[in-house]
């Protein structure tokens, strides 16, 4: 009984403090109409973005040379680029040939899973899309 008044009180309360109708409160479209063109949306979130990685690369970089941490573990940003930078100057192919062939192997596990698992389920839940790739599965 009491739970129904404590409802009662609050529909009142938010009768009372009731939001403004559409458009009422501003007077124009949300996302002020001219200034969100297609090209300061793209403006915009490539900034966010580098801005982000910034930010975060600021991060990394203190943290690496706060000394919390051995060189070895947490190298600082130049250290990677020139080790980077020597390795591909290097020509040491084999390095690079392995990690290819891991990005390939990664890629490929991606692309399974991402095709995979929603034709799983749409074979679980339409007939027709089972019967139309049960098929290929069983031919050898």
């Amino acid at each position: 009984m009491a739970g129904i008044v404590v409802i009662a009180l609050i529909g009142l309360a938010l009768e009372k403090f009731r939001l403004p109708e559409n458009r009422e409160l501003h007077g124009g479209a949300l996302g002020h109409d001219l200034v969100m063109t297609d090209l300061g949306q793209h403006r915009r979130s490539s900034v966010r973005g580098t801005s982000r990685s910034l930010v975060a690369a600021a991060a990394y970089e203190a943290l690496a040379r706060s000394g919390y941490f051995a060189p070895a573990l947490l190298p600082t940003l130049p250290t990677i680029a020139r080790t980077l930078f020597a390795g591909i100057a290097d020509g040491k192919s084999d390095r690079t040939r392995r990690r290819s062939r891991f990005i390939a192997s990664c890629s490929a596990s991606a692309l399974s899973v991402v095709v995979g698992l929603p034709l799983g389920i749409l074979m679980a839940r339409f007939q027709r899309v089972e019967h139309f790739f049960l098929p290929l599965r069983e031919r050898r």
